[in-house]
């Protein structure tokens, strides 16, 4: 099959899924990388190697385009982007490939050339867009329901016109695609309500030798792991007050290991720990084989991100022989069992420090824990992965 790919993700756990899913089926299908010129899409593991051909697009773009700045150049930008994205979605169209194959884009979210796309489409969906949708996470939405904006929403409609442009072509690409794939039952019912499309649930996999058998975790300093963006709805501020909150003697050190960082927040959550007394060490971009010693060393890896999709991070752990801390929600319920491959908690200090006392007194067997890790297989993803292109090859 030839299956042109278009890329435009960062670090994290989506680009980690795209690698997988490319290099494991490499070898019996004829890929073409589709990608615009943003060489921060492929400063962590980079696909040009493992596709047949990559034909990019456009003058070099920042990852952080988009991201704030003013109106003008906001809109100047996210002019541009559009017309590349017709660019590109055109020399697809004109291209010998079966299928196309995507993920979101760091910029639009939803990748707008889905619309002018004339070959089948499979488009995984990690998540909605929830800066559209959540009001902690939507400034639109917080903006209309505060008390100035409903005063004034005419100019915050006229302020936030970028904004409202991105959610209108998020929703028409979401619908646009031929199939949507998801990672989680939690995302596929976030998906009907954002977007109104019945996503089919396909569950990541597992890279259970990358993280297998680095280390023991016994008879080190009690420590716990945290893994993600350093930014406000990941909560490595709720770790801290919950480890603030233990007994002095009680305390583990805290390793928070991350890919990108909300700068602001970053410097708070310093402040917090050296205000406390804690001991914190921030890690950026550790390599695979740095980020399983970690794992492996930890009394408890900790996750703690509102509302998360999916997340590789309980898995990871559990496949170094680690329990984890999990929020109640999300797909971490989809992922960890309580009390057999971790401790839930709730988004409240106490909760998380009861449970990380919880994990330090059990006795955990890393086996049984390496051995629920290796149930999650990439094998039966692929699988569904490339059922998923031939049926819309097919027109099914």
């Amino acid at each position: 099959m030839k299956i042109a790919i278009y890329h435009n993700l960062p670090s994290g756990g989506a680009k980690r899924s795209l690698f997988e899913l490319v290099t494991r089926t490499k070898d019996m299908n004829e890929y073409t990388l589709y990608r615009p010129n943003v060489p921060d899409n492929e400063t962590y593991l980079d696909l040009k190697p493992h596709v047949q051909a990559t034909k990019t697009f456009g003058s070099r773009m920042k990852g952080s385009m988009l991201a704030g700045g003013n109106f003008v150049q906001r809109r100047k930008d996210y002019t541009k982007f559009l017309k590349l994205e017709q660019e590109i979605a055109q020399a697809i169209n004109e291209s010998d490939c079966d299928v196309v194959f995507m993920m979101s884009c760091m910029f639009t979210h939803s990748p707008g050339l889905i619309e002018y796309l004339t070959k089948p489409v499979v488009y995984y969906l990690q998540e909605p867009r929830r800066s559209s949708f959540e009001y902690s996470l939507s400034p639109l939405m917080q903006a209309i329901g505060s008390h100035a904006g409903a005063a004034s929403g005419l100019k915050i409609l006229l302020r936030q016109a970028v904004g409202l442009s991105l959610i209108s072509r998020d929703m028409r690409s979401v619908r646009a695609a031929h199939k949507v794939l998801c990672n989680s039952y939690f995302s596929h019912e976030s998906i009907m309500r954002s977007y109104g499309v019945n996503a089919e649930t396909c569950y990541l996999g597992m890279s259970q030798q990358t993280f297998a058998g680095q280390a023991d975790n016994t008879g080190n300093t009690p420590s716990v792991v945290m893994v993600g963006a350093v930014c406000e709805n990941k909560n490595q501020q709720l770790l801290l007050e919950a480890v603030a909150s233990l007994p002095e003697a009680d305390r583990p050190r805290v390793d928070c290991i991350y890919d990108r960082a909300d700068e602001d927040y970053l410097a708070a959550m310093k402040r917090y720990a050296t205000e406390y007394d804690l001991k914190v060490h921030f890690s950026y971009r550790l390599t695979d084989t740095q980020l399983a010693e970690k794992y492996a060393q930890a009394t408890a890896v900790v996750c703690l991100a509102e509302l998360e999709p999916f997340g590789f991070t309980p898995l990871e752990a559990n496949a170094a022989g680690t329990p984890v801390v999990a929020l109640r929600e999300g797909g971490y319920r989809e992922t960890v069992r309580d009390g057999e491959t971790g401790v839930f908690c709730d988004a409240v200090p106490s909760s998380v420090a009861a449970a990380l006392q919880h994990v330090a007194r059990k006795d955990w067997k890393s086996n049984e824990l390496a051995r629920y890790a290796a149930t999650w297989s990439w094998d039966n993803t692929v699988e569904q992965y490339l059922s998923a292109l031939e049926s819309v090859q097919h027109g099914s």
